[in-house]
């Protein structure tokens, strides 16, 4: 036991400086870079939520495009919006118009989804419509998303203006008639 108690075995102070440095020279990198894998996971997944949503709605307003009974939701008060009567209520507004916000309507398998879309409809005939193709029309689609932090409803975000654009896109459909006949 004397023996080990006068052993001068050890580090001293600066072999224990340099050993820590070295140690975090090591380990700062690969936690700075595991954070950052971390990050852009979490962009990448916010992105396929895009992606999907993007499909989802992209869908539904072809199919109201197509389909003149079918109406989508709005955000506002339960109503909804006919697509043809909006496009034909701004058929002769040069400016075009935008709709009210949209809700999406997700599939039962997206129940669980961690983030709030919404969309807008923008019809401008000068630029939706082309008289080449008499029966196409287009409509052009902004899908906003609520900020993360918002803990309120779809309804208080738009109002109080918490939500970023994340996507436009531009649907067209062939519903076989012409300007007037809508």
């Amino acid at each position: 036991m004397k023996s080990l108690l006068k052993c001068k075995k050890g580090m001293t102070l600066i072999e224990v400086i340099l050993a820590l440095s070295l140690l975090a020279i090591f380990t700062i990198p690969l936690s700075i870079g595991f954070m950052n894998s971390l990050l852009i996971s979490k962009k990448i997944e916010r992105e396929n939520y895009v992606n999907a949503v993007t499909s989802i709605i992209k869908e539904r307003v072809q199919d109201a495009l197509i389909d003149e009974y079918i109406e989508l939701p709005c955000v506002a008060g339960g109503t909804t919006l006919n697509l043809r009567d909006f496009i034909s209520n701004h058929l002769s507004v040069g400016g075009g118009g935008e709709s009210d916000p949209i809700k999406v309507d997700y599939p039962n398998d997206y129940e669980n989804n961690n983030y709030i879309f919404f969309y807008r409809l923008n019809y401008d005939h000068d630029t939706c419509y082309d008289a080449e193709y008499e029966t196409v029309y287009h409509v052009i689609v902004s899908v906003y998303l609520v900020n993360r932090d918002f803990k309120g409803s779809l309804e208080e975000a738009i109002v109080q203006n918490k939500y970023n654009h994340v996507n436009t896109f531009k649907i067209g459909a062939d519903i076989g008639k012409k300007p007037g006949e809508l």
